[in-house]
């Protein structure tokens, strides 16, 4: 599916891909108002930036297990997104990738998430809380704009997103505790040395 193959058909209701599709490009379904559910083959191995720009009334989607990135701004504006489970061999999160999901209650982030990019979860409202998996060793600038200090993050004492909580003045929920051998030689890192920002949650 090309670039902005879709850009604009704000008519759209529901589209069936075939097996062979292996690729979604930037702006394919930009701003298809009225398509509710979307389920991306498993034959598809990279979607584009921006590939479901204000798809403001999609509900449902199902995303295939080869995609490496959820890429910037992909899902942005999708105003009627409840829930999503990310799936599991995704390592990136990027900028905006769910920015003003404004009905987004519950996302399933996948052990294999190493980067979370900025303003990932700007705006969206309905996001009480949400589980960071040790495997995250960057959470970027103001990943959660716009909520208050009652946000709760889950997530392993001394990880990033512990650190990140701390910084941002979020409520932190523990699920266990990581050691300073297991930062630096395994959970978050092949053997390399991280400085650790208070303040950003940033690993340098």
């Amino acid at each position: 599916v090309g670039n902005a193959a879709f850009y604009l058909c704000v008519n759209l209701q529901n589209i069936e891909f075939g097996k062979q599709v292996i690729t979604i490009g930037e702006d394919a379904f930009y701003n298809c108002k009225k398509l509710e559910s979307l389920t991306v083959p498993e034959s598809v191995e990279k979607i584009g930036n921006g590939a479901f720009y204000q798809c403001e009334s999609l509900q449902n989607v199902v995303l295939p297990n080869k995609i490496p990135k959820i890429e910037a701004n992909m899902f942005f504006g999708c105003s009627a997104l409840v829930n999503i489970k990310i799936p599991n061999g995704v390592t990136e999160l990027g900028s905006y990738a769910f920015g003003s999901c404004t009905k987004l209650e519950e996302i399933d982030l996948p052990n294999s998430l190493t980067f979370i990019g900025d303003k990932v979860f700007s705006c969206t409202w309905e996001l009480k809380e949400i589980t960071i998996p040790k495997s995250v060793i960057s959470l970027g600038q103001e990943v959660f704009k716009y909520h208050t200090s009652d946000f709760l993050i889950k997530g392993f004492k001394n990880s990033v997103a512990y650190y990140y909580a701390l910084g941002n003045d979020y409520r932190f929920e523990s699920l266990g505790e990581l050691d300073s051998d297991s930062i630096k030689n395994g959970e978050c890192g092949q053997n390399i040395e991280y400085t650790l920002d208070l303040n950003s949650g940033l690993l340098n």
